[in-house]
């Protein structure tokens, strides 16, 4: 039997997952990033108790094939963003396509079908948060974050951020140094 899962974003997360079904008693089953495969039918009660070890992480089940899909799309979307948005030459749809192995449009629609919003504003939002972090966490100049995160220059990266986050990159990093 195979369930899939919604929030898992990351290796930590399944090591996590790993280790709370290990305490749940099951050893034959294989974790990965979007799904657990049972060597048998878990009973009601053991996947209820599945369930809320899975709450402890934010982790849920998901409901059905559509779900999961969104959930590896958005996964994918976040890997990209993470690894190769400083890559001029990585295009959202081409990396979209050869992650999912499906034409692009297909992808777009799917995703918009069961989610409140459009693929592209998933992905605007997704960036956004990471050029967040990194002015959080990273000891970089504005321009530097700008430059890294692709963006052509440092009024542009200002003006995308403070139309979503309604301030400045320099606004923000004062609300979050405390200076």
């Amino acid at each position: 039997m195979m369930i899939h899962l919604k929030n898992i974003i990351c290796n930590h997360c399944k090591w996590d997952v790993q280790k709370e079904f290990h305490k749940l008693g099951f050893k034959d089953v294989i974790i990965n990033l979007f799904e657990i495969v049972f060597s048998g039918d878990p009973t009601h009660q053991q996947l209820v108790g599945i369930h809320k070890s899975l709450q402890k992480f934010n982790i849920e089940l998901a409901c059905n094939a559509e779900e999961a899909f969104v959930e590896k799309v958005k996964y994918y979307i976040i890997e990209m963003i993470h690894t190769h948005l400083g890559n001029l030459n990585v295009k959202n749809s081409v990396y979209l396509e050869k992650k999912m192995n499906m034409d692009y449009n297909t992808i777009s629609k799917r995703f918009s079908r069961k989610t409140p919003e459009t693929i592209e504003h998933y992905i605007i939002m997704q960036r956004i948060e990471f050029d967040k972090e990194s002015i959080r966490y990273e000891n970089k100049t504005l321009t530097q974050i700008a430059n890294e995160h692709n963006y052509k220059n440092l009024s542009y990266f200002s003006a995308k951020f403070k139309e979503i986050v309604r301030m400045t990159p320099s606004e923000y990093r004062k609300s979050v140094k405390g200076s």
